[in-house]
């Protein structure tokens, strides 16, 4: 885009879209997150102690044993392959391989305020953006999973970056390599987690989503992405055919699911629903968030940021998460930590909203939202 003042059109990177003064501004933002959140996550590695929380950390690290030896079909076929890869990428600089696959974890972690700032950005402006990005950097949770042997933080991290790239991309100014990225952040996603196969799959109602009024360009876009992500399954595929003897996208599908004895699928399925649904958003948001969460969906939208249609597919990522987590029969709160993470994007925007509001009364009150917030984070 040519803008006054001589300024050049910028290149459609993360900060695509905008001057290259506002580019560099939020490149100076992301800058200023990273180092709060990695400031967060080594203070909190540094006070608590390192440690073995479930049963699946010992087999992540033991399929990254393996692979640091070399070993790639000497593995148990249920465990998800890219959070060991890297895990054992890391034990050649760490040595250890509880220390490495905690370093992967903070590494994610820490990274995460970047998809969220420009996703936020892309949705409700730099302001919201802002916000965004000290809110996750900042939340408890978040911080407690960085010091794990955990999938989580590798999980989430692509889990926004491809609602990043698909949001940016099918935009009506997106471009073809925003799909790429899409279909290689969710495929990598795929490689993380059993769930991530039916968010790589489900994306594909993100195009129709976004097909109204562009059917012609998103059913091109749609194409890039379907093969990204189809090689992605191929390969995974033909890998699984060379460990289990045959082919399969997501071997460990059918190791889910299995109820405690003496109960019944459909008690199981009742208490998740109920947990899924009310206990545990209630819980993992709080009462400030999900306060705010409710002023942001209906708060004004920012000048000059593009329609709904990003949060659409946005909110349907979120559904699709807490949808295939359902059949998993355990209401625990890191399977929907994506989906959280996502709904936070309003809560922010509500922050900004009610701070804007306190701000037309007074400026000096303008930050109370926000400093609530972070006080609330802060206590626990």
């Amino acid at each position: 885009m040519i803008v006054s003042g001589g300024l050049k059109p910028t290149l459609p990177f993360l900060g695509g879209g905008m001057t290259e003064i506002s580019r560099r501004r939020s490149w100076l933002d992301v800058g200023a997150l990273l180092v709060l959140s990695v400031g967060l996550r080594a203070a909190y590695a540094w006070a608590v102690p390192r440690m073995l929380d479930s049963a699946d950390a010992i087999h992540y690290l033991e399929t990254a044993r393996a692979f640091a030896r070399g070993d790639f079909f000497g593995i148990d076929p249920k465990i998800p392959v890219l959070y060991p890869l890297f895990t054992a990428g890391a034990s050649f600089i760490f040595g250890d391989l509880e220390v490495s696959g905690q370093a992967v974890s903070f590494f994610f972690s820490a990274l995460l305020v970047v998809p969220v700032f420009f996703l936020s950005r892309e949705l409700h402006g730099a302001r919201v953006a802002r916000i965004a990005g000290v809110l996750v950097a900042l939340w408890p949770w978040l911080i407690d999973y960085s010091n794990r042997v955990a999938t989580e933080p590798v999980a989430v991290f692509f889990w926004m970056l491809g609602a990043l790239c698909l949001v940016r991309g099918l935009r009506r100014d997106g471009a073809t390599w925003w799909m790429v990225g899409a279909g290689a952040a969710l495929g990598a996603l795929h490689l993380a987690r059993a769930e991530g196969t039916f968010v790589l799959i489900a994306a594909c109602g993100a195009f129709v989503i976004a097909g109204v009024g562009e059917r012609k360009r998103t059913v091109r876009y749609f194409w890039v992405y379907a093969l990204t992500a189809g090689m992605v399954l191929v390969a995974h595929a033909a890998y699984m055919h060379g460990l289990v003897g045959r082919w399969s996208v997501n071997y460990r599908v059918g190791f889910i699911g299995e109820q405690p004895e003496g109960s019944s699928v459909f008690a199981e399925l009742g208490r998740t629903l109920v947990a899924m649904s009310a206990d545990v958003p209630a819980v993992m948001l709080g009462p400030l968030l999900w306060a705010f969460f409710g002023i942001g969906i209906f708060a004004r939208r920012a000048p000059g940021v593009p329609g709904f249609r990003g949060e659409w597919i946005v909110f349907y990522f979120a559904l699709v998460q807490w949808l295939v987590v359902i059949p998993v029969l355990s209401p625990a709160p890191r399977y929907l930590m994506s989906a959280f993470v996502a709904l936070s994007l309003w809560s922010a925007r509500g922050v900004d909203a009610a701070g804007g509001a306190l701000g037309a009364w007074h400026a000096r009150v303008r930050h109370l939202p926000l400093a609530a917030v972070l006080l609330w984070m802060a206590a626990h």
